[in-house]
Parts: structure tokens; C-alpha cells; sequence
């Protein structure tokens, strides 16, 4: 899965814009070397990290706008898919390490 769309996701869980919109869910054309991939899926992680830390018991069943639409759905539901997109990107690219990504 393209780091985008983890953008689009962890910002619904936030409940905010998303900081990386206009880029589409392919990411920023500017992003072309293998430095500039890594750094920008790294940084994917760790807004979804900030958005998976900011969830509480009182939040989760909260309605936010949907990742996908203009539909209210319970946080916890995108909460998951950003955690099902973070499994899949890994297994995408596998030697990317989540704790480093999120950490370094």
C-alpha cells in the first residue's frame, strides 16, 4: 500500500486534514530517489504512530469522517485499516523495520 493512503487514514483516525494532501494516493511526484521513498514512508509510520497513540476507551467508538468518503464511521474502524496498512506495506517492503520507521 502506498504511504499516501496511511497518511489519508491516520489523519481520519486524528480527525484532521490530511498533511499530506494533493499528493493523491501515490504520494508526491517530487519524491523520486530511494533516499526520498524511505523518508517518506518512514514519516507515514509515524503519523500513524501519532494516530494510533492518540487513541483512548472515551475516543474510540467516536464517529470521524471516513478515509474513503464523506461517510461517518467509529474511529476504532480506521484505526484498524491503518494498522492492516502498515502489516501489508511491510510486507511490501520487508526490510523496513516499523520501530525504526517510526523511531529514527
Amino acid at each position: 500500500m502506498p504511504p499516501a493512503v496511511i497518511y489519508l487514514v491516520a489523519a481520519s483516525v486524528l480527525a484532521e486534514k490530511n498533511p499530506d494532501a494533493g499528493s493523491g494516493e501515490i504520494g508526491p511526484a517530487s519524491v523520486k530517489s530511494k533516499e526520498e521513498i524511505v523518508k517518506y514512508l518512514k514519516d507515514s509510520f509515524a503519523y500513524a504512530h501519532k494516530a494510533m497513540t492518540s487513541l483512548t476507551d472515551k475516543n474510540l467508538t467516536e464517529m470521524v469522517t471516513s478515509a474513503f468518503g464523506t461517510n461517518k464511521v467509529p474511529r476504532v474502524s480506521m484505526a484498524t485499516v491503518a494498522v492492516w496498512l502498515a502489516v501489508a506495506t511491510m510486507r511490501v517492503h520487508p526490510r523496513i523495520e516499523p520501530r525504526t520507521a517510526v523511531w529514527s
